[in-house]
């Protein structure tokens, strides 16, 4: 089923909500989500990011601008998303098994509650571009696909106790490129955190990889030294010939 973007109208109603990380809703909108597992980011490490955080928000008030906005980012989500691509916590995504589970919930709904475009699982985070279905808030379903993942994924192990982090990060795509980037993002992923091809499971429902392939050229076969494992290389030519450095890409 072709994926239907609608980019972020600036002049239309937005809902905003803020528990620990701030929430922009709009009808008809695609996100960018993040969720990940709750033992990926120990207490203290978690404490210490939230008082810097503060710290930034007293010094920065709202509303920013497109500035201050990408010093936020640059700080402290790069920061997150370096941290879980490290491979931190019980990695527990790495079981097949789990990951089907995730997989399932999240083609249950698929084209009724909401419609995907791509999504990645990771060992220990998910990261999926969806666009909830009209009727439908992307609160209400990020709720379902946690607690029915959580159920299955803790039966399945013998666990108890919270098994997803309670806040999910969540990104408004603002217009086709960001659409692109966020897409690039999440093929790219696995890759940078130097995985091997049964660490993780992805779906590009919008051909990104497709429309790369003309650029990729295949480097070989490398090994990744913490899962005893080769996993073959694509790097992306860059646009630029000048520049010295490869682009990597699944």
């Amino acid at each position: 089923m072709a994926f239907h973007f609608k980019p972020f109208n600036w002049a239309g109603s937005v809902e905003k909500r803020e528990r620990n990380l701030p929430h922009w809703d709009q009808a008809g909108c695609t996100y960018f989500v993040t969720w990940r597992l709750a033992d990926s980011v120990d207490a203290v490490t978690l404490q210490a990011w939230k008082h810097e955080r503060d710290e930034f928000f007293l010094h920065h008030p709202k509303p920013w601008d497109e500035s201050i906005e990408k010093s936020y980012h640059d700080r402290f989500t790069r920061r997150m998303e370096r941290w879980l691509d490290s491979g931190h916590g019980s990695c527990v995504l790495r079981d097949r098994r789990c990951r089907d589970s995730v997989i399932e919930c999240l083609n249950h709904f698929a084209g009724i509650r909401y419609e995907l475009a791509a999504w990645v699982i990771m060992p220990n985070h998910v990261h999926v571009l969806v666009c909830p279905c009209p009727g439908w808030q992307l609160v209400r379903i990020l709720h379902t696909w946690k607690f029915f993942t959580a159920s299955k994924i803790n039966e399945l192990l013998g666990l108890r106790g919270m098994f997803w982090m309670d806040e999910s990060f969540d990104h408004i795509v603002r217009d086709k490129s960001s659409l692109e980037r966020f897409a690039k993002y999440i093929c790219n992923n696995p890759i940078k955190a130097c995985l091997s091809d049964d660490e993780y499971s992805l779906w590009d429902g919008l051909g990104t990889l497709d429309g790369m392939a003309d650029r990729m050229v295949y480097v070989g076969i490398l090994f990744n030294p913490r899962a005893g494992s080769p996993f073959h290389v694509l790097l992306c030519q860059p646009q630029n010939p000048r520049r010295r450095h490869l682009d990597v890409l699944l």
